[in-house]
């Protein structure tokens, strides 16, 4: 799969954010989260991680200029980081 060089090692460092890593490529698979990430959501890696997609996170009130914006970054595969609205895995919302 395409990723930013050194991106998978630069985050398997220690965050004190919620971080989630997803493919350059559609269908924008996650290839990484971190255990915030997971706390917050509900979803553990093995469930997304190689499995989902962003477009299952999101929710209708998902700001569609924001993550177009985010969209583009990554087609160019150029690190970016956006805060969008998704669903948790009991349907809640959260900001990431």
């Amino acid at each position: 799969f395409s990723v930013v060089p050194n991106t998978v090692q630069t985050c398997q460092r220690a965050f004190d954010t919620p971080i989630m890593m997803i493919l350059a490529d559609s269908p924008y698979t996650i290839v990484q989260v971190n255990k915030l990430w997971e706390e917050m959501t509900g979803y553990t890696a093995e469930e997304v991680v190689g499995k989902v997609g962003l477009a299952k996170l999101q929710c209708p009130r998902t700001d569609e200029r924001t993550l177009q914006g985010l969209m583009h970054e990554i087609r160019f595969k150029r690190p970016s980081a956006s805060k969008l609205l998704h669903f948790k895995k009991n349907g809640d919302t959260f900001m990431n």
